[in-house]
């Protein structure tokens, strides 16, 4: 055990040297001493986790549970206090539940991410600064009913601290508000002790509120409510604090936690554990620090938080046997009472976990590596061995890392979670019983530095690629550059993070940016993972002129004649399209003359279209686009003229050549069908000459046929059409040579096949034949017998010849038959 102090003086310490003066005389035979390595500055008090409040989530009674409490929801919320900004870890009994991330506040939430099964619960959460006192949850199963009458917690609305709190807790609030749960409109009776302190009715949801009428004594209190059916809660405590007194300076160790074992829990003063690492709680001055001691040595020092709670975790296995504890205010030396555990038995030690070596997955050279070697994977894999199933922690250059799980085989691996900055790297992993492994030491290979090579120009009539110090009109130029294969890049503008690259295998990279730059100068940096960065690429971005707004051309979309129109084109169509350019994403709004007659949006590359809802009136009409800056756009203009029918065709339905022909055809058809568009559903009269051959109906789409009544005499026609408003269409051209007379015109007959004494056929050159035609002769089975002069016998008494004139200076073919019986 330590021997008693008092502070005699107070020293100054700085940078170089360190004095003290005795204030007072020295007891005689008394020297003091000061040791330079016994004195430790820290400005990084840390605070102990803890878990303050469960909330329950489901079920008729929901709200506040504390320690020692019975609930029915399976995921119940956990909430607490740790170090600001950390990560604590929940565990039951040691078993891992899940994490929490605690916020700059020093507040953590934690809700289970599956239902935990029914039973008790031995909660703590920790953090790499220590870990909370033991918070008792049952986890109701199903059908077991809790307690039908209790009080779960007080609010104090007085001093610094106040809130909600749970069983066991203290308060300056000499009127606490308490509240329970009890049968709905139940009444129940609030007992301190074996005495009567009031009564409350609990509400439809079966919840009441008690504050007392008079002020409770400094001091414990112990309380219990009981309904009129005689059930009775369990025992709530309370401490009341003194508010006008301060508290009582000496620190205390209020219990101790055995953590392994068949029989684990909270361990008051002379109990026997068989955890030779136990977790040592209690209380203190706020924001103070205690050294703690096991049997006079000293063991490690604990923070008080600013509630005036500490837990303290022995990072040395405490002998066994018995074990006198105590713990010391450094600020005031004043000791606590001994607290006494008898630790039965060590535990058996696991093998010291160890590396046995590191995996490099990137470069041209991969593979293990050995202690002592060289990478440049920024992230390598490490490897080792432990003891089945436990947990180690990694540290680098003695700074954690990160924590692995040994698996079934006692093997682990672990890729770190960040590059590893250039340089010696000296890795070790540490058990739960603290024993280290051999350092395993790693020369990590800074990459090169990264470099931006060019910026690439992809807009404008000046692109391609530019050096630094350029000027470019494009706003989302392609950055272009170096670094170390398969790393992430991070990419800054004028000194603002932009976006982050990949380098490919090769070592290259580019990025385009994702949104417009600014006008002016740009002054970018490409950084990798260790802090590396290139050498500034400037920039110079001139944004381009907006273009003031335009009609380009306009659309016919009806009648015969439908195209794009220019500026002062005619049309038939009452609402052409019309199509222009302008500022991307601007509002554009169309005038007619001095009259607006809509709007339109352009799209991203500036092109809009606009088509007026209502007809335009005939005559001519003068378009102005305007743009939402209030830039405006050349004139342009249409003269709308009514809608005239329009021939497009004709069909010729007689003959050898039939079909479809155009203006200026020739037919042998007299009675052709025409075909065109006109207005819908009106009446379109047809001419010949001048001379009226007929009339037929637009359909309601403006399609129509007509065939004339009377053949058309031979020679040339100019066909027009007269819609019911009077507009002529088109003039259509055709020429009519009908087939009268051209029967037989080269007098063919069967003298001119003639058989010779082969009885093969063969055909005379007759003089019209010789004329320039053609005459070949076909058989009647084209399978049996090719096109040829001359046709082979088969055997029939009557076999039929096809001798087929091909007149092609009139377009016609004459055919007749020949019969002539085989011999």
């Amino acid at each position: 055990m330590p021997t008693k102090k008092r502070i005699i003086e107070t020293a100054t310490v700085n940078s170089d040297i360190s004095q003290f003066q005795d204030a007072a005389s020295m007891t005689p035979g008394v020297t003091p001493t000061l040791s330079e390595d016994s004195v430790t500055s820290s400005t990084d008090i840390t605070s102990t986790p803890a878990i303050t409040k469960v909330f329950d989530n489901v079920g008729e009674s929901v709200g506040l549970r504390g320690s020692s409490s019975s609930t029915d929801d399976a995921r119940p919320t956990f909430q607490g206090i740790a170090e600001p900004n950390s990560l604590v870890t929940v565990r039951d009994n040691g078993v891992l539940l899940g994490t929490a991330q605690v916020n700059a506040s020093g507040e953590w939430s934690f809700t289970p991410a599956i239902d935990l099964s029914p039973g008790d619960y031995n909660l703590r959460v920790s953090d790499s600064f220590g870990q909370s006192e033991v918070f008792v949850l049952r986890i109701l199963g199903p059908g077991e009913a809790a307690p039908e009458v209790g009080i779960t917690y007080y609010f104090d609305d007085t001093g610094v601290q106040q809130g909600y709190f749970p069983n066991n807790t203290s308060t300056d609030d000499a009127r606490p508000t308490f509240g329970g749960v009890a049968q709905p409109k139940a009444i129940v009776t609030i007992y301190e002790g074996d005495q009567v302190i009031g009564s409350a009715q609990a509400d439809a949801k079966g919840k009441w509120q008690f504050t007392p009428t008079n002020d409770l004594s400094v001091g414990a209190h112990s309380f219990t409510v009981i309904d009129a059916s005689g059930q009775h809660s369990d025992v709530f405590n309370v401490q009341i604090q003194d508010p006008t007194q301060a508290p009582d300076p000496t620190p205390r160790i209020s219990w101790a936690v055995d953590n392994v074992g068949s029989s684990q829990g909270n361990l008051g003063n002379g109990a026997s554990t068989d955890d030779n690492f136990p977790v040592l709680s209690g209380h203190g001055t706020p924001n103070s620090v205690l050294n703690v001691y096991a049997n006079g040595t000293y063991q490690g020092g604990a923070n008080v938080d600013a509630s005036g709670n500490w837990s303290f975790s022995f990072s040395q296995p405490l002998l066994e046997g018995n074990q006198i504890l105590t713990v010391e205010d450094i600020t005031d030396g004043l000791i606590s009472a001994d607290f006494n555990l008898h630790i039965e038995s060590f535990p058996a030690l696991p093998q010291p976990p160890n590396i046995e070596s590191v995996f490099d997955n990137v470069g041209y050279s991969q593979g293990s590596l050995a202690s002592g070697a060289s990478t440049d994977d920024l992230r390598p894999q490490l490897q080792g061995k432990g003891s089945p199933n436990s947990e180690l922690h990694i540290f680098d250059n003695g700074i954690y890392l990160n924590s692995v799980k040994v698996d079934n085989g006692g093997n682990w691996s672990l890729n770190t979670f960040k590059d590893l900055s250039g340089g010696t790297h000296s890795f070790t992993v540490v058990n739960a019983a603290g024993q280290s492994s051999q350092p395993f030491e790693l020369n990590v290979i800074a990459p090169p530095e990264p470099s931006i090579d060019s910026v690439f120009d992809n807009v404008g009539y000046s692109q391609g690629s530019l050096a630094s110090g350029a000027s470019t009109d494009d706003l989302r130029p392609q950055l272009l550059g170096k670094g170390s294969p398969n790393s992430e890049l991070h990419i800054f503008d004028n000194g603002i993070y932009l976006n982050s690259v990949k380098v490919d295998n090769g070592g290259n990279w580019s990025l385009s940016t994702f949104k417009d730059l600014s006008d002016g100068t740009h002054s970018f940096t490409v950084v990798n993972a260790a802090g590396q960065s290139s050498q500034p690429f400037e920039l110079n971005v001139i944004t381009p002129p907006a273009p003031n707004p335009s009609i380009g051309s306009a659309q016919d979309n009806v009648g015969g004649e439908q195209a794009f129109l220019t500026n002062g084109a005619s049309t038939d169509d009452a609402r052409p399209g019309l199509y222009g350019e302008g500022r991307p994403n601007s509002v554009i709004t169309i005038y007619d003359g001095e009259q607006e007659i809509g709007s339109t949006i352009s799209n991203t590359g500036g092109d809009w279209y606009f088509s007026p809802r209502t007809e335009l009136s005939l005559g001519d009409h003068h378009f102005v686009a305007v743009d939402s800056a209030g830039e405006r756009s050349e004139t342009f203009s249409l003269t709308v003229e009514p809608q005239a029918p329009f021939i497009s065709y004709f069909i010729d339905n007689v003959g050898i050549e039939t079909g479809y022909f155009g203006d200026g055809d020739a037919t042998d058809d007299a009675t052709p069908t025409f075909t065109g568009s006109g207005i819908p559903d009106s009446l379109i009269t047809f001419y010949s000459d001048d001379q009226v051959i007929g009339s037929t109906q637009a359909s309601a789409d403006g399609q129509w046929r007509f065939t004339p009544a009377q053949p058309l005499s031979e020679g040339d026609h100019s066909i027009s059409a007269i819609s019911t408003n009077g507009v002529i269409s088109n003039t259509f051209e055709l020429t009519v040579t009908p087939l009268t007379g051209l029967n037989n015109p080269l007098g063919l007959t069967l003298s001119d096949v003639m058989s010779d004494t082969s009885k093969d056929f063969f055909v005379t050159a007759a003089p019209e034949v010789s004329s320039g035609f053609s005459v070949p002769v076909l058989a009647f089975d084209a399978q049996l017998f090719a096109q040829d002069s001359t046709l082979s016998p088969i055997p029939s008494t009557d076999y039929g010849v096809t001798v087929q004139a091909d007149l092609t200076m009139v377009n016609l073919m004459e055919q007749m038959q020949l019969h002539q019986p085989m011999t």
